[in-house]
């Protein structure tokens, strides 16, 4: 299962996602361990930041980087945006 805590812009409270189905899920970690998300750290923190975190068994994986994406690989960019439609069809 796969939940998170959201804060919609300009509101004030956090609110929980519904539960994402393992069919949805999957596919996403399979893309994130092609990536080799599992195994990059990246940190380039900004004035506002977007970051990924990636949890395993054995260790915690952070990518920071700042909201102009300029020197962000593309495929990265793609997946983050993804992730961020998933949130928002589950608001």
């Amino acid at each position: 299962m796969f939940t998170a805590p959201v804060k919609p812009q300009l509101a004030d409270t956090f609110h929980l996602l519904q539960r994402v189905p393992k069919t949805t899920v999957k596919p996403l970690f399979k893309q994130g361990e092609e990536m080799g998300l599992n195994t990059y750290e990246l940190t380039q923190y900004d004035n506002m930041y977007k970051f990924l975190e990636w949890r395993d068994q054995d260790s915690t994986r952070r990518l920071i980087w700042g909201f102009s994406d300029e020197q962000i690989d593309s495929q990265l960019q793609a997946y983050y945006k993804s992730l961020l439609k998933l949130t928002e069809v589950l608001q």
